[in-house]
C-alpha cells in the first residue's frame, strides 16, 4: 500500500499508524497490484469503509476519525508454463491464446476462466524442437488449463539438428574428378558427427544403389572427396544423390535427409599421376589391382559407423568379418564371390559398446587383419 505517496508493506494484521498531528491530515492511501506467491492481487478500485473524499479508485483521503481502512482487490490465480529442451534447459515459445510468448510464462486467471497453451515446433540454436507431452505424459497439445492446474507446467520436447548448412557440390569441381562435397560447421556445438551418405541411380539400370554410407567424420571437417566417382557433365552418365546429415549427441539423433544431386561416371579410380598443378590428380579408371590389400578403417576411432576398403586382385569368394577383444564373431559383412577390383563396405556398431575391435578378410589364401577402436 502507498501511504501519502510512499509505498508500505502491510502485515497479515494490518498496519495501525499513530503519531499523526490532527494538523496534517487529510492524508492519502492507495492500493498496489501486487504478486504473492502464486497469486494475483488487483484492486477492485474501492474501499471498505466508503467513506472520506474519493480521489480515485484506488486512492482515499482520510481524516483525523479512528478508522479501519481496507483496500478489496480481485484475485487471480497464476499458472506458470516452461519448455524443457535436452541441452538448453528451457526458453523458446509458446502460444496462449492464439499469441506468441516468450517462456518461462505466467497466466494469471481468476475462478471460472480458462486459457489454451499451445507447445509448438520451434528451433533452438541450430536444433529443431517438436513437442512429446506435458508433466505427467499428457498428450494434448494445443491444452485448456484452468486455476485447478499446477502452477508450473512444463512442456517436453525431442529435438533433432537443423539440417547441415550450405552444402554444396564443389562448383569449382573438373570433369574427370572425383566428387567433391562441401559444407558449413553447424552452429550447434553439440552436433560433433557428419555422416556421409550416397545414393545411385545408374543410368543402365532401373532402381537405385542405396543409400550407403560413405563416412563419419567428427566435427570440424567440412569437406569429403567420393573416389568412387568422377565429376561428369553428361545426362547419361549415373546419377549420384549425396546427404551430410549432421548428428546431435545430447540426444543422439540426426537431421532429416537432405540430399544433393550431381552426374558422374562409375567405377574404382586411383592415382596415377600428378600433373603438377596443386594438388589435381590425373585418375585412371578400373584399374585391377596388383595385389591383396585390406585398408585401415575409416575414421578411425569411429562412432557408430566407418568403412573398410578392400582390395581383390583375383575373382574369388571373399569373407570380411568382424570380432570382439575375445575372439567372438560380432558379424559377417561380406560373404560372397567377388570380381578382381576394388571394393568397400560399410560397418555400423550401433547397439556395440566402446572398445576395441578386429576385421579380418579372407580369399584365395589370402588372409589380414586389422584393429578398429568404437570411442563412444
Amino acid at each position: 500500500m502507498k501511504i501519502d505517496g510512499v509505498v508500505n508493506s502491510i502485515p497479515a494484521e494490518g498496519l495501525t499508524l499513530t503519531g499523526w498531528r490532527e494538523t496534517s491530515f487529510p492524508h492519502t492511501l492507495e492500493a498496489v497490484d501486487q504478486v504473492i506467491d502464486r497469486y494475483s492481487y488487483t484492486s477492485k478500485n474501492n474501499w471498505t469503509p466508503r467513506i472520506g473524499p474519493q480521489l480515485n479508485g484506488r486512492q482515499i483521503q482520510i481524516s483525523a476519525a479512528n478508522n479501519t481502512y481496507t483496500a478489496n482487490f480481485n484475485t487471480a490465480t497464476g499458472v506458470v508454463f516452461q519448455n524443457y529442451f535436452v541441452g538448453v534447459s528451457s526458453g523458446g515459445i509458446f502460444k496462449v491464446n492464439g499469441v506468441q510468448v516468450n517462456a518461462p510464462y505466467t497466466v494469471y486467471l481468476s475462478a471460472g476462466n480458462t486459457v489454451t497453451v499451445e507447445a509448438p515446433s520451434q528451433i533452438v540454436n541450430g536444433v529443431q524442437y517438436n513437442f512429446l507431452n506435458w508433466q505427467y505424459y499428457d498428450f494434448q497439445n494445443p491444452r485448456t488449463f484452468n486455476t485447478s492446474s499446477d502452477y508450473i507446467n512444463t512442456a517436453y520436447y525431442q529435438g533433432k539438428p537443423t539440417p547441415t548448412p550450405n552444402v554444396q557440390i564443389n562448383e569449382n569441381m573438373v570433369v574427370n574428378q572425383p566428387i567433391h562435397i562441401t559444407w558449413s560447421e553447424h552452429p550447434n556445438a553439440n552436433v560433433t558427427q557428419y555422416n556421409i551418405y550416397r545414393k545411385v541411380k545408374h543410368s543402365k539400370y532401373y532402381g537405385f544403389e542405396g543409400p550407403i554410407l560413405l563416412a563419419a567424420l567428427q566435427r570440424g571437417v567440412t569437406s569429403y572427396y567420393d573416389y568412387d566417382y568422377v565429376y561428369t557433365n553428361g545426362y547419361t552418365d549415373d546419377l549420384l544423390w549425396y546427404d551430410v546429415r549432421a548428428f546431435y549427441k545430447p540426444e543422439q539423433t540426426f537431421a532429416d535427409s537432405n540430399y544433393l544431386a550431381v552426374f558422374g561416371a562409375g567405377g574404382r579410380f586411383i592415382a596415377k599421376a600428378n600433373d603438377g598443378n596443386n594438388d589435381k590428380i590425373i585418375l585412371s579408371k578400373d584399374a585391377i589391382p596388383d595385389k591383396y590389400n585390406l585398408d585401415q578403417n575409416y575414421p578411425n576411432p569411429f562412432n557408430p559407423g566407418t568403412q573398410i576398403k578392400y582390395a581383390i586382385k583375383d575373382a574369388g569368394f571373399v569373407t570380411i568379418e568382424v570380432f570382439d577383444v575375445l575372439g567372438r564373431l560380432i558379424t559377417t559383412l561380406v560373404n560372397e564371390e567377388k570380381p578382381a577390383g576394388y571394393f568397400t563396405v560399410n560397418f555400423d556398431a550401433a547397439g556395440l559398446s566402446s572398445g576395441i575391435y578386429f576385421y579380418t578378410i579372407k580369399t584365395n589364401g589370402f588372409f589380414d587383419r586389422k584393429k578398429m577402436i568404437l570411442l563412444r
